[in-house]
């Protein structure tokens, strides 16, 4: 990659990927990109306010997708005069196949981080085979299903948290009160969920968050009445909670997904704050964490129950294992490192995606009025030509061919370029 890249990131209107586009929006940045997001949040009360002018569907079908067209066109014309590189699309995004045609026509590689189960939500099917990157969160049987539908650039991408966002917090003893318990919930009331969680109706649980049946036998256990809950107030429940429930949902399943084969946001959000989890098993967790050292897991109601016993009367254990998750995830899975492997697989899976110019070139001289009198590596910079142009690459590689032991600056300069690469590898 030559140069910084100019990478417009399209949020949906609403749902799980919203806060996502937020939290790629500023990994792009921290990654040294030029990163702007067009934020499609305002528009869904206009979207959802629609469904009350007509009672027949039809004409509601009707209306939101003259919206949605109307999106498409802003979408275009932002395009039009950002000129991103890249435009980095979200599950959900309001884009179809004519639109992505149409930025791909202006210049810019599309790629959609499909951070959905491939199930559940078929609308894949019309847009992987159009954009120039298709990135999932499963593998097989999801890579049969899109080769069978001619999909041939895609890749796996799976989910990370962002720790600006997720992190430990100090709490007031009213915040600890308020947000505490022994079990906590936050999440959608999807049916597996509820049936799951009457099973915990004897321990000290509170379940936050949206879709729950507040007449069911859960509804003591409910809070805020069912109100959606903010990411700032998810965070204090993370930390508050002794042991934070993760149960991923499933539309085709009574309680717990035997075969789940993707990771929510969630296992890595929980593990960010330091916060201990109890979560289903997953075929990929093993590939992210050490179960049993770093993450606890589960497969029956009746095992879940063993281990919220277990765990709440040993809490050093349950901290070793909190703080254990916290470190592999800042070491490996945040947005940053995710985001930084999505450019390189582009780049893989379209050889020369990115343009070849490059910044102004800097020259020695210039390096040299940046660095301060007593800097040694300005004392070695001074035996070139001022006028010469440079990069930290390309000081790396004539410091490698030379011989002899390294000076201070040399050295310097290698592990900066390292740091650097590793970065880019997104390894660090």
């Amino acid at each position: 990659m030559g140069r910084p890249l100019k990478i417009l990131v399209i949020s949906p209107l609403y749902g799980g990927s919203y806060p996502i586009a937020q939290y790629c929006t500023r990994a792009f940045k921290r990654l040294g990109h030029q990163a702007e997001m067009l934020d499609h949040g305002p528009f869904f009360p206009a979207y959802k306010a629609l469904e009350q002018i007509s009672r027949t569907p039809q004409h509601t079908l009707g209306l939101k997708q003259g919206l949605l067209r109307l999106i498409s066109e802003a979408i275009l014309v932002k395009a039009a005069e950002y000129k991103p590189d890249l435009v980095w699309a979200l599950a959900q995004a309001p884009l179809d196949c004519q639109l992505i045609k149409a930025l791909q026509d202006q210049g810019s590689r599309v790629a959609y981080w499909f951070v959905e189960d491939f199930r559940v939500m078929t609308y894949w099917r019309e847009l992987a085979p159009a954009v120039d990157a298709f990135l999932v969160i499963q593998e097989e049987p999801f890579y049969q299903a899109l080769e069978k539908a001619g999909v041939e650039k895609y890749a796996f991408l799976p989910l990370a948290t962002d720790p600006e966002i997720f992190r430990l917090l100090e709490l007031s003893p009213a915040e600890k009160r308020r947000f505490g318990s022994a079990l906590a919930f936050v999440g959608a009331g999807y049916l597996n969920r509820r049936q799951v969680f009457q099973g915990l109706t004897d321990f000290d649980l509170k379940i936050w968050g949206s879709d729950w049946d507040l007449k069911s036998p859960l509804g003591p256990y409910i809070q805020c009445q069912g109100a959606r809950i903010s990411a700032e107030d998810s965070v204090k429940i993370f930390n508050a909670s002794r042991i934070n429930l993760n149960l991923h949902s499933s539309p085709f399943h009574q309680g717990i997904n035997p075969e789940g084969d993707y990771l929510n946001p969630r296992v890595f959000d929980l593990a960010a704050c330091g916060a201990f989890q109890l979560v289903d098993w997953r075929g990929q967790l093993p590939r992210f964490f050490k179960p049993g050292e770093e993450i606890v897991t589960f497969t029956t109601v009746e095992e879940l129950r063993q281990q919220i016993d277990y765990y709440l009367a040993h809490p050093e254990e349950r901290e070793a294992i909190a703080r254990r998750g916290r470190e592999r995830v800042r070491r490996q899975h945040t947005y940053e490192h995710r985001l930084a492997q999505a450019l390189q697989l582009i780049e893989e899976l379209n050889p020369g995606a990115w343009p070849t110019r490059q910044p102004p070139a800097t020259t020695i001289g210039q390096l040299l009025n940046r660095l301060p009198d007593d800097s040694s590596l300005k004392s070695y910079l001074a035996r070139w030509d001022p006028t010469e142009t440079v990069s930290l690459e390309g000081l790396a590689t004539r410091i490698a061919q030379g011989q002899g032991k390294l000076s201070e600056p040399e050295g310097i300069i290698l592990f900066l370029n390292e740091f650097r690469q590793g970065l880019q590898r997104g390894q660090l």
